[in-house]
């Protein structure tokens, strides 16, 4: 099972108002009671998708770190009573009382890493990591990386995915389900944040495919494990199906991926 830690909220720091889950970061303690840092903490009772939102968070960064991408480090924390009634911006203090017990947590990186420019071009010593970060998304089934809302940082060589709560679009479809990487299917690509500055610039994808080629049942299966009780386990059978098919379809998504941005 993948080990996360669950860490516990004792102070508000920031009220993050430019997602529209409105995330806080919070300063957090281990359990022994030392401190454990700062953290970003998406709100159970704010979170698109509810509990199923911070189970796809959880799921798709421990694929990220899997796969090799970077993520802010992850962590499970606990939100209690105490803690809303010391808070004095009262709108927050509704968001704890109404999500107490465990949330989904991200480290809250330091100052100096920006969100990615839209439209911006994609350095060379980028672009490899700029491309497999297309293909975690197709990977992942996310159309809620887009231009307008790029959801990455990047500082220097280092580019961050983060907010997954709407991936894995294919378990609301209504209908057939397609299968992983049909061309048709990835036409969301074209509004990704990176797809312009990747245009006529195809790299090389051999290390993510690498990757994903190690993915397997029992790998996905401790994802899950790793979740808490109070995120649930929906569509954890399509999920995986999706991800062990898309595996064995790796090569797929490199021609498909190919082909859009020639």
């Amino acid at each position: 099972m993948t080990r996360i830690p669950t860490l516990r909220a004792v102070a508000l720091h920031y009220e993050l108002t430019t997602g529209a889950t409105l995330p806080c970061v919070f300063a957090c303690e281990d359990a022994t009671g030392d401190p454990a840092g700062e953290y970003v903490v998406k709100f159970r009772s704010s979170i698109r998708g509810g509990p199923t939102g911070l189970l796809f968070e959880l799921i798709a960064a421990q694929l990220a770190l899997r796969l090799g991408l970077h993520t802010p480090s992850i962590a499970i924390v606990g939100l209690d009573h105490p803690l809303a009634d010391a808070t004095p911006n009262p709108g927050v203090a509704a968001r704890i009382h109404a999500s107490v017990g465990l949330n989904y947590g991200c480290c809250y990186l330091s100052p100096g890493y920006n969100t990615w420019r839209i439209d911006g071009p994609v350095p060379l010593p980028l672009r490899t990591r700029a491309l497999e970060v297309m293909a975690f998304d197709a990977l992942i089934d996310n159309s809620d990386r887009r231009r307008d809302k790029p959801n990455l940082l990047w500082k220097g060589d280092e580019i961050f995915v983060l907010d997954h709560e709407l991936c894995f679009t294919f378990v609301r479809l209504i209908g057939d389900r397609y299968l992983p990487f049909d061309y048709h299917s990835l036409a969301f690509l074209t509004a990704h944040p990176l797809y312009a500055g990747l245009l006529g610039r195809f790299t090389d994808l051999s290390r993510f495919t690498g990757e994903l080629e190690s993915i397997d049942e029992d790998t996905l299966e401790s994802f899950f494990a790793a979740a808490p009780a109070e995120f649930g386990r929906a569509h954890q059978e399509q999920i995986v199906e999706w991800l062990i098919k898309a595996a064995q379809r790796r090569e797929f998504l490199v021609d498909s991926l190919r082909k859009m941005l020639s």
